[in-house]
């Protein structure tokens, strides 16, 4: 047979085409009947648009899934700290669930500016904190270290001043621009009080349901100067019996009030 120029075209285009073939056979590397190596894959539907993107050229593997117009709607990504992230429409990030450096899990939650509005946290010490548009912690529901539960609310700049706990020791207490609460309601040592706090001289009148229920004036060093009780008033330094000196050592500390703060996380940023 005559050999034209079409037939060595022809031939030409076929060993090219083997060429091709044979190059993309030895990218994706096969070490079994069963399993394909590659850096990259990308999945197509039907009309030819990419669905999906498997990569691992960075060395961290990610998966990431494509909308209708070819834009990443979502992405898993592996590594040290794998995370999954959800992006709206308009490519903003609006989920974001993944594990801290320190293997702590976190889920964010985000408005359409991406600015984190709810943060959900696990581990030792899971918490939940609700964000404002300036980015500060204004609520909160944490665990506390004695295995109870509190519920904490802030002002706008993120100061503390409602904190309410549960536990060995439940209490709700009222704050302004200060660790020291103003106002205090609770259960310390098994004995009920309630604590009003001056915040200009720092002196203290508490309401003692212990026995005796008692009425004290606490100054700023701690010290209680007056003590009103069924028993009567005491003042100073006045010798005590052996009645009033038991049931001034179920009145609880100001240092036992304080303590349930030191789990507050209201200022984490």
């Amino acid at each position: 047979m005559k050999v034209t120029s079409k037939h060595r075209l022809y031939y030409f285009t076929l060993g090219c085409g083997f060429s091709i073939m044979t190059l993309a056979l030895l990218s994706l590397k096969s070490t079994q009947d069963s399993q394909i190596e590659a850096q990259k894959i990308i999945l197509k539907s039907s009309d030819g648009r990419p669905c999906m993107i498997l990569d691992a050229s960075s060395g961290t593997p990610t998966v990431k899934f494509l909308d209708k117009k070819s834009s990443v709607n979502m992405e898993l990504i592996g590594g040290e700290s794998p995370s999954v992230k959800m992006k709206g429409k308009d490519q903003k990030e609006l989920i974001f669930i993944g594990l801290e450096s320190d293997q702590t899990p976190q889920v964010i939650l985000k408005d359409k500016n991406e600015i984190p509005k709810m943060l959900i946290q696990g581990g030792n010490m899971p918490a939940i904190f609700l964000k404002n548009t300036q980015n500060e912690v204004v609520a909160t529901m944490l665990l506390l270290q004695d295995g109870g539960a509190a519920v904490g609310l802030a002002d706008k700049e993120g100061d503390v001043s409602a904190f309410m706990r549960g536990g060995d020791s439940p209490s709700l207490g009222f704050f302004q621009k200060s660790l020291e609460p103003l106002t205090a309601i609770g259960i310390t040592q098994k004995t009920p009080h309630i604590l009003v706090n001056s915040p200009s001289t720092k002196d203290n009148l508490v309401l003692h349901g212990g026995n005796p229920a008692s009425v004290l004036f606490v100054d700023q060093a701690g010290e209680v100067p007056i003590l009103l009780s069924k028993h009567g008033l005491f003042q100073g330094k006045k010798e005590e019996t052996e009645e009033q000196s038991k049931a001034d050592d179920k009145i609880f500390t100001l240092e036992d009030l304080y303590n349930p703060l030191k789990d507050l996380k209201l200022n984490k940023r």
